[in-house]
Parts: structure tokens; C-alpha cells; sequence
């Protein structure tokens, strides 16, 4: 249970959490419970319940909420509520996902949550003359299915196989026109401006609403289906890889290869053949992408003959949606795929692969990889997967060195995006990265240095013309990170320290700068920190923890004359930790006290944060924690002073 309040605001919400194992020589279950009362049906689901059966190494049944991996091109941790799937024989291995991405949400909390007054929409019913106000469904999320599965094989140790698809749709019929409680939507001036009507302008129900504006001699009209707030997806990916595992199993060459269609919209379902035709050009002569001069005499060649889709259509018809919507429409140059097949299918836009080199040798371990992922490439799997990129990359780890002590990684990334010719000012980025960790072993001091230089530029050369003024769009810029360590033990009269320095710093620099014209503004921001921590543990059961940090945070603006400066905000950091315990652990309590001071150029401000519980174990299995906390924020510019959070927090937990 937690309770917490921020000024006049108090929220109070309870988690319930739950695991238990079984577990015999050759099969288990493992279960996991999380009951949240912030669950509600306007949101996606919170509570979570997961299940996994083992049968030893060779079979896993998932139930419920859980992560599956599968590619990422397909899906790559993020949460389904369904079944699963692992089934792994060594040479052959199968894995399957199937249930619910999303689950539905009918609208959210709030004005305008579930429904909306279409706006400058308001017109006269030519049949009876009234005006008509044109409501809409708003705030919904579809039921979005999943289907994904994977076969893999490895043959004599040394080649790998294996194929792999995701089918994800929005389910059309998951959301209602009609449910229980709309919630309001916002009724403004504007929506029945021109008309003689007396509609105050405020927040209205479904029901109120259309009571009013019959009063008024008016209609409402709630329309059935697409709605504009969101629309209905469809999304399907293939994809197959190959691999040779070389020099002992230490050397790994694998290629992967992926296709997506994606539609945005199928709202009004898969298009015929006759819609097919005009798709891409506007002559209904049976040919897809034919284009006439003004005197029907062909200039570009068309790229199929709709009669030949007949039969794609209908096989593609229960993998996927296909209207004009669809990306890609046609997926295959077709018009360069005869001088090029391989080079055509590989870089299509809505295409992603990769290749990869692996080395694990004792001294060095090293990745070879180029992965390009086209434009129109989408797996609603993993959306977050960036599309038109191409990146190459290098990566070594050096690690037995002094006993393998010291360890060097060094890593360049280049990415740019490319990958169509029409990309007149592509942006390039560089990465370099170099760590050196020396880490002698218990009881020695520890160090760590990192370094990044990270390169941006977008292969401008000229300023750019807007009216009479020069624009300048060009970009050239390098931001350095260096990241320094340190790691000290100490005995100091029976007292065992812990000592620990950070130091770290950010700094952006514009290449061009010299070459810029007055009054231009680089918007790159630096910055440098410090932190110090001391860890101690005495003879007695305490243990205490000491920060203390100073950041600095150089951000460029603007002054009245236009000129560029930097503002400064500092962060200074005290804080204070402790534990103890009593009764041979049986007891356990804790505290801690903060203070945060911020300064900027207009505000001066801090935030002292005070903190205690206790663990109370009850029984063997059975235990008892409380704690709370106090923050309180301190105003120096405004001399104001006010309660900014406090919280309690009880919990019993049993072990089964």
C-alpha cells in the first residue's frame, strides 16, 4: 500500500505481488502475480500474470503476460498476453507467439475521451432543413493480435538455417460505437456559428447534448466507423537467415534478410481488381503504373498486368490487408529486377538485413556488422525499431591482459541514412568509443576511463535562399564524452571504506563556427559533474553511505542584442544514508536524509528529502516493512517554503 501527496493532491494506490516455483528433476512451473488498483480500462492493462512451464531444456510453455525475443526485426522484448512456445532439440529449435499486443480501450478519462464534435463539420440536412452536429468516436485503441514463429536448425555444427513471420492486426470490430458512458466532450461557439441557436458553450454528455440541440430545432449524427482518431493497422513481416559457424565455433558468419507490408489503414478492407488498376496511374487499361502522354502513346512501362494479381491477391487475402494503403504497395522493382534480381530484392525500401561477423578468441573479441533497415520497413512488433538507417560497425574487446586485469574495448559506428538516392542532405553520423578498465581484484583500487566522440554532419555546403535572406542548414558538429572512475578501499581502524570518484563531462563544438554568420545560433549544450561516495561498515551492524555531487549545466540562449551566450544551472548534492540492524537482522532500520540546491540565472531554489523505515522480520517466512518520506522544497527567490511530497508505505510479504 502507498500513499503520497503532493500539495493538495493525495494519491493513494495498493500492488499486490505474488511468485511461486515448482520445481521436480526434469519439469517446473513458475508463476508471478502483480495486482495494481492504478489498473483501469482506460489505459493498458497493469496487472500482470505470467506462467512458465519447463519440461528440462528442451520445452518452455508461456501463459500470460511475458517478453518474448524472437528477432529484432519481428519482436524483441516487448509484452504480449498470450501463449508461447520454445521448443529447442539442439539441431532444430521452434518458437512460437501468439495473443495480444494491445488489449481494447473503448476511450480515455477526460473531456473529449470518448467522444468529439467534428469541427467546421456542422451543415443542413438537405432532406429536413435542421443543422446536424457530427459527433465522433475518439480516445480508442483497437485489440491489436499477434501471431509470430521462428524455425531454426543447426546442421553438423557448422551451417545455421532458419525462417521466420509476425502477423499483427487491429482488430475493426474490438471498438464500439456505443458503449455505457462516453464521459464529456467540449461544445465551443464555433460549432454552430451561422446558425440561430441557443447551445452554451461548455461541457456536454451524449444524452445532454442531443436534448439541447433538439430544443434548438437540430440533429446529432454519431458516425459508425472511421473515425479519424486512430486507424486500424495491419502489418506483416518475413524474413529468413543464414549462417556458418567456422575455426572452432569461434568464428560467427551469419545474414539476415526481412520484408514488411504494412498497412495504415484498412478501414475499408482489401481493394479490387478494378481499384488496383488506377492505383498508380489514372488509365483503367488492366495494367498497374501505365502512364499515357496526352496523346495515348506510352511513357513509362507498366510494372504488372492485374489479371496476374488475381491470384496473389486471394493467397495474400488472410495474411494481409491490401488496398491503396499498404506500404509497400508493389513490393518489387520490377522494371530493374531483371538487370539486378539479387541487388533489387535485397534493397528494397521496405526491406531490413544485416550482416555479421562474430571472432571469440581468448585475447581478442571482435563484431563485423553492416545492417541496413529501408524506410518502409515496419514491424508493429517492435515499433520502436528505427527505419531508413544504414550503419556499420566495429567492435573489439581486448581482455586477457595482465592476467586479465585490463581490459581495452574499442568501438566506430558510422550511420547514415542513404538508403534512397532522392535524399539530397542525408545525415552522417560518426561514433568512436574507447574503454579502459583496470580492475586488479578485491581489496585494490579499481579504475575505469571511457571516451566517445560522436560526429554529426549532413554534406551541406552552401547556405540555403529563403526570399532575400541567407539560411544557414549546414551541419558539422563533434560531441565529446569523457567518463573517468575511480575506486578506492580503505581500512581505516577497523572501519572498511569504500571510496568512489566520478567525473564526467560533455562538451559540443560546431566546426563551422568560424564560418558562420553573425547572430548564428549553435544550440549544443556541455556539460561537467563530480560525484564523491564514501560506503562505509563498521564493527557494529551499521552501514552508512555519504554523496556529494556538483553538477554544471552550460546551455546557450539569446541575450537582447542577439548575441549567444551560456547560461549556467548548477545542481549541488548532499545526501546521507544509513541502515542498522538489531537482533541478529531480525530487525533492520533505515534512513536518510538529502538537500539539493539548484541555482540558474533566474531561480534559486532546494529540496531537502527526509526518509526512515523498518524491516521487521515476523517469522521465518513472514516479514514486515514500513517506510516514509518527506520532501520539502525551499523557494530562496520567491522566500517561499511548501510541503512537496510525503508518502507511507507498508508491505507484508510472505515466502512460500
Amino acid at each position: 500500500m502507498s500513499s503520497q501527496a503532493s500539495e493538495a493532491q493525495v494519491i493513494n494506490y495498493s500492488e499486490v505481488t505474488g511468485k511461486f516455483n515448482v520445481d521436480v528433476n526434469w519439469a517446473g512451473f513458475k508463476g508471478s502475480v502483480r495486482l495494481n488498483t492504478r489498473d483501469n480500462p482506460y489505459v493498458q492493462p497493469l496487472n500482470r500474470f505470467s506462467g512458465k512451464l519447463f519440461l528440462g531444456k528442451y520445452l518452455n510453455v508461456y501463459t500470460g503476460d511475458y517478453f518474448p525475443s524472437i528477432s529484432p526485426y519481428l519482436i524483441d522484448g516487448r509484452r504480449v498476453r498470450g501463449m508461447g512456445f520454445d521448443i529447442d532439440l539442439k539441431w532444430a529449435r521452434f518458437q512460437s507467439v501468439s495473443g495480444e499486443l494491445n488489449r481494447p480501450v473503448q476511450r480515455k478519462f477526460g473531456v473529449d475521451g470518448g467522444l468529439v464534435l467534428m469541427e467546421n463539420q456542422t451543415s443542413v440536412d438537405p432532406v429536413t432543413g435542421k443543422p446536424i452536429f457530427y459527433l465522433e468516436r475518439t480516445g480508442y485503441t483497437f485489440t491489436r493480435n499477434i501471431t509470430a514463429m521462428r524455425l531454426s536448425s543447426e546442421l553438423f555444427s557448422r551451417f545455421k538455417l532458419g525462417v521466420h513471420y509476425l502477423k499483427a492486426k487491429d482488430d475493426v470490430g474490438s471498438v464500439n460505437k456505443e458503449i455505457d458512458d462516453f464521459g464529456t466532450f467540449n461544445v465551443d461557439s464555433t460549432a454552430f456559428a451561422g446558425f440561430s441557436m441557443d447551445i452554451p458553450a461548455e461541457n456536454y454528455t451524449k444524452d445532454n447534448f442531443s436534448q439541447v440541440v433538439q430544443e434548438n430545432g437540430g440533429l446529432v449524427n454519431l458516425s459508425n466507423s472511421k473515425w479519424s482518431y486512430r486507424n486500424p493497422e495491419d502489418n506483416l513481416v518475413v524474413g529468413a537467415d543464414i549462417g556458418i559457424l567456422a575455426d572452432k565455433r569461434r568464428l560467427d558468419l551469419s545474414f539476415t534478410w526481412n520484408m514488411s507490408l504494412f498497412n495504415r489503414d484498412i478501414w475499408d478492407g482489401s481493394m479490387s481488381l478494378e481499384e488496383m488498376d488506377v492505383a498508380l496511374d489514372d488509365s483503367v487499361d488492366g495494367i498497374i503504373g501505365r502512364q499515357y502522354d496526352e496523346n495515348g502513346i506510352i511513357t513509362q512501362d507498366g510494372l504488372l498486368e492485374t489479371a496476374d494479381m488475381a491470384g496473389p491477391l486471394e493467397a495474400l487475402g488472410d495474411l494481409i490487408i491490401i488496398n491503396t494503403n499498404m506500404t509497400p504497395l508493389v513490393p518489387i522493382d520490377v522494371i530493374n529486377y531483371d538487370a539486378h534480381p539479387i541487388a533489387t530484392v535485397v534493397n528494397m525500401p521496405s526491406a531490413a538485413f544485416n550482416f555479421k561477423l562474430a571472432g571469440n578468441y581468448t585475447l581478442s573479441k571482435f563484431i563485423v556488422e553492416y545492417r541496413q533497415v529501408g524506410p518502409e520497413f515496419v514491424s508493429l512488433g517492435n515499433p520502436f525499431l528505427a527505419s531508413n538507417i544504414r550503419e556499420f560497425i566495429l567492435l573489439n574487446r581486448i581482455t586477457h591482459l595482465f592476467d586479465s586485469k585490463l581490459l581495452i574495448s574499442t568501438g566506430f559506428k558510422h550511420r547514415d541514412n542513404k538508403i534512397l538516392e532522392t535524399v539530397t542532405n542525408p545525415l552522417n553520423t560518426n561514433t568512436i568509443t574507447l574503454n579502459l578498465s583496470f580492475l586488479p581484484g578485491a581489496g585494490a583500487p579499481s579504475f575505469v576511463f571511457n571516451f566517445q566522440s560522436i560526429s554529426k554532419d549532413n554534406e551541406k555546403e552552401d547556405l540555403d535562399k529563403v526570399g532575400e535572406s541567407d539560411v544557414d542548414n549546414r551541419q558539422d558538429t563533434r560531441t565529446k564524452n569523457v567518463l573517468l572512475s575511480i575506486n578506492y578501499p580503505i581500512t581505516f581502524r577497523s572501519i572498511k571504506h569504500n571510496f568512489v570518484l566520478n567525473y564526467n563531462s560533455m562538451l559540443n563544438t560546431d566546426n563551422l563556427a568560424e564560418q558562420r554568420m553573425a547572430g548564428y545560433f549553435f544550440p549544443g549544450s556541455d556539460s561537467k559533474s563530480v560525484t564523491l561516495s564514501l560506503a562505509s561498515r563498521f564493527q557494529s551492524p551499521l552501514r552508512t553511505m555519504l554523496n556529494v555531487s556538483l553538477m554544471d549545466l552550460f546551455i546557450p540562449s539569446l541575450d537582447y542584442e542577439g548575441n549567444v551566450i551560456k547560461n549556467t544551472i548548477t545542481w549541488k548534492t548532499l545526501g546521507v544514508n544509513g541502515k542498522y540492524a538489531l537482533q541478529d537482522n531480525k530487525i533492520n532500520l533505515t534512513g536518510g536524509l538529502s538537500y539539493i540546491k539548484n541555482e540558474s540565472l533566474t531561480t534559486v531554489s532546494s529540496v531537502i528529502g527526509l526518509r526512515g523505515g523498518a524491516d521487521y522480520k515476523l517469522l521465518q517466512d513472514f516479514s514486515l516493512s514500513f517506510s516514509g518520506q518527506l520532501q520539502i522544497i525551499v523557494n530562496e527567490t520567491a522566500k517561499e517554503t511548501k510541503l512537496n511530497t510525503s508518502g507511507i508505505l507498508i508491505s507484508f510479504r510472505y515466502n512460500f
